[in-house]
């Protein structure tokens, strides 16, 4: 997002100097999952009516790539 500090603009700030962080591949990749599952909850609330918004529906792409960009990032 425009505007917002990047990853490694984030980890430097919260780093503060000390010692380096460790990998965090795998809470990237936590991330994109539980993104991916909040999306798709979403879309089933929208499709079963419980939330009207077509916007839902241009979902599915953006689930599928989070999920697989999760599993790319863990190898």
């Amino acid at each position: 997002m425009p505007g917002l500090p990047g990853e490694a603009e984030l980890l430097d700030t919260y780093g503060d100097g000390g010692p380096a962080l460790p990998a965090m591949d795998w809470f990237r990749a936590l991330g994109r999952m539980k993104m991916a599952a909040i999306m798709g909850h979403n879309l089933r609330r929208h499709r079963e009516g419980k939330h009207h918004d077509p916007d839902q529906e241009r979902l599915p792409p953006t689930i599928a790539a989070m999920i697989r960009t999760a599993r790319d990032i863990l190898g």
